[in-house]
């Protein structure tokens, strides 16, 4: 924001030299980007943080100015000198869409002489950067930079009467679907349903908030204008200006929710210049039509005590008063209280931190010592989600993981990359990229994102996330559905896609999966059951993992065709398992036992079964049968081969023998054995092999 320091000059009375003035302004108030000299003027750049939008004008400025150098702040007449006819008898109002116009005010000047603007004017303009075009845009221009208001003057006699009135009709409405309009920028415009517009009786004449319609505009053979001056939902200024990629001085202004109370004032400062310098007749009245919500006023009450506390400095009453005063508020005092009203312009002022600030900046940050606690602060106990989570992030970073922050909003590309259907994937109103435009109903997507993009960097590595995902709302329920999950991939060092015996990525994950399990003291009745309508993983490569014959999560390998769209050329194991429920389901106390005294005895057992039996079943059947004198099983061979028989398969298995109270005998272990090995035969068909 360029502020010119002659302009300053007739609000507020500075008599120390620019630099200082610089110095001041970035202390007290903004960053100063820049200092030019002109020929005639000082001019500063100031950088105007977006909650201040009082603050994209001279006035604005002004005000901090006179506060800081503790001097009166001079406001602009705008008593405008009025003759001809009445206004109300020339033009009509009417604001359809009440929301999204809360004010709409207007004026009629007839027999203006648009012409050059005077040389005072369009030089004030030009050192703000901005184009001296005529005498009436540039007043309109010169309003804004000075009130932080934008105003439009439109050539009253290229609006359309209404036939019955002869008024000339302003509407301010949605525009229709499909509606063209160009702009003063020479784009014909295509206009969505959404979009506020400023309309004649035929069509739109100005997109509202944002740019005039090149129909209507002021030019050389202009005589009556209609001068407009509004306050539109900065919401809605927003979003269209996204819309239709259109940023200009009014949209950033009024996006930034501007004090609508400006608007009149505005109205009847540009009314006053404007009869003043192009010799135009301001009609009697003006039409306002007031919709805003009628605002209680703020009444923030704080202390004495807690504004020095938050400081940390001591300042008298008088000083605080005569500080919020000096920024337009309303104080009052009773003792070492007060209450505090904002004024209208200082919308972002809703808390006694907000009051705190003003006081510390105005006081000085400079001024203010540092200082060290008096104490440290006081330990926040960890949730018990946060107790689950750390102890997930400690076993995967032990495995070698590396923990990832993705983005929680996909958009189609990704998810059809990736082979994850966005059917019940909330889809944002407002979303800033087509990349972005759903929230993500999975991890898999984004985590695979993040895997093409470290390939670039390293050959081998873990990720994992633990993050929510999002389901659309069901029935009354207006959020969407959130639930917790984590999701881990371990990326290969093999280059080739080729089919090979070895899977080391998918073991690799399991026993990522296997140690977070055992963490949790849920490591019993842990099954995998095959899946194959897991669209991203790969087919006979993927399956789902049983806790008690309940789905905890899925692992596998990534499919191919979506490593594919990714351009990725490695293996990938991936995991993905519901955190949720494995919360609830997590026990970490943990039991210990004192470890036994006598010997252990350790047998291999190697037996032949159907390739269809699992060995989570052939462990079972062991410890069904082995009493209290088993304490491991240990899985160390399988093998296939025609040695064994077609559909067949040898399982080597360790099993150590043990027991707490005495030396186990030839007799005891050779009996359970016996046990052991019938109970397999009966429930697998399984043979000793010799």
């Amino acid at each position: 924001m360029k502020i010119s320091l002659n302009w300053l000059k007739d609000y507020v009375k500075i008599n120390i030299t620019p630099e200082q003035l610089a110095n001041q302004i970035a202390m007290k108030f903004a960053e100063v980007e820049g200092v030019e000299k002109t020929a005639n003027d000082v001019v500063f750049d100031l950088n105007i943080t977006p909650n201040r939008p009082d603050c994209f004008s001279h006035l604005g400025v002004a005000g901090e100015i006179a506060a800081i150098l503790g001097t009166k702040l001079n406001v602009p007449n705008r008593l405008v000198k009025e003759v001809g006819g009445k206004t109300l008898e020339y033009i009509s109002v009417k604001v359809e869409d009440k929301k999204s116009c809360p004010l709409y005010s207007a004026r009629v000047i007839k027999n203006v002489k648009v012409g050059p603007s005077p040389k005072w004017l369009a030089e004030r303009l030009e050192v703000c950067g901005v184009r001296s075009i005529n005498n009436i845009v540039d007043i309109t221009n010169y309003v804004m930079l000075e009130t932080s208001q934008p105003l439009h003057a439109f050539d009253s006699t290229r609006i359309s009467a209404n036939k019955n009135t002869n008024q000339r009709e302003i509407i301010v409405r949605k525009a229709k679907q499909g509606e063209k309009i160009k702009t003063l920028d020479g784009a014909m415009r295509k206009l969505s349903s959404d979009v506020l517009v400023i309309a004649d009786v035929k069509g739109p004449i100005a997109i509202a908030g944002i740019m005039g319609g090149a129909e209507s505009e002021v030019s050389n053979q202009t005589k009556d204008i209609i001068l407009e001056s509004a306050n539109f939902n900065w919401r809605g200024i927003r979003k269209t200006q996204r819309a239709i990629g259109l940023k200009t001085e009014s949209s950033t202004r009024f996006e930034k929710n501007s004090d609508p109370n400006e608007a009149v004032f505005s109205l009847d400062r540009a009314a006053k210049l404007i009869s003043e310098i192009s010799g135009g007749e301001v009609l009697a009245g003006k039409i306002v039509v007031d919709n805003l919500e009628k605002e209680k006023k703020a009444l923030i009450k704080i202390s004495k005590q807690e504004i020095e506390k938050t400081i940390g400095v001591s300042i008298s009453n008088q000083e605080i008063k005569k500080v919020l005063e000096s920024l337009g508020f309303q104080v009052s005092q009773k003792a070492n209280e007060f209450m505090v009203t904002p004024p209208s312009f200082r919308r972002d002022v809703k808390g006694s931190e907000d009051i705190v600030e003003e006081v510390a900046r105005m006081f000085g940050y400079d001024k203010i010592p540092v200082t060290l606690p008096a104490s440290g602060p006081s330990p926040i106990p960890d949730s018990e989600t946060l107790k689950v989570e750390k102890v997930a992030k400690q076993v995967l970073v032990g495995a070698g993981f590396s923990e990832v922050y993705n983005y929680t909003m996909i958009g189609k590309k990704l998810a059809g990359d990736t082979n994850v259907g966005l059917e019940r994937a909330p889809k944002l109103f407002n979303f800033l990229s087509p990349d972005r435009e759903y929230l993500r109903p999975s991890l898999v997507p984004t985590m695979l994102e993040s895997v093409a993009l470290n390939l670039r960097f390293f050959d081998s590595f873990g990720l994992f996330e633990i993050a929510t995902v999002f389901e659309k709302a069901s029935g009354n329920n207006k959020l969407p559905f959130e639930k917790k999950r984590l999701c881990g991939v371990v990326v290969g060092k093999g280059e080739s896609m080729a089919f090979v015996k070895d899977a080391r990525e998918f073991f690799q994950a399991k026993g990522a999966v296997w140690s977070l399990l055992k963490e949790f003291g849920i490591d019993n009745n842990i099954e995998l059951k095959e899946v194959s309508n897991v669209s991203f993983l790969h087919p006979g490569r993927g399956a789902e993992i049983l806790v008690n014959n309940k789905s905890v999560g899925i692992i596998g390998e990534v499919a191919p065709q979506v490593l594919g769209n990714l351009k990725i050329k490695k293996r990938i194991g991936l995991f993905d398992l519901d955190f949720d429920l494995l919360a609830l389901k997590m026990n970490l106390v943990k039991k210990y036992q004192l470890i036994s005294k006598y010997p252990a005895v350790k047998l291999d057992l190697a037996i032949v079964v159907p390739d269809s039996v699992r060995v989570l079943d052939v462990k079972k059947s062991i410890a069904k049968s082995s009493g209290q004198i088993v304490n491991k099983i240990e899985l160390f061979d399988i093998f296939r081969g025609s040695q064994i028989g077609v559909g067949k398969k040898s399982l080597a298995f360790a099993i150590t023998f043990q027991s707490n109270s005495k030396t186990l005998t030839d007799k005891e272990i050779e009996k359970t054995l016996k046990e052991i090995i019938s109970n397999l035969e009966k429930e697998h068909n399984a043979k000793v092999r010799d």
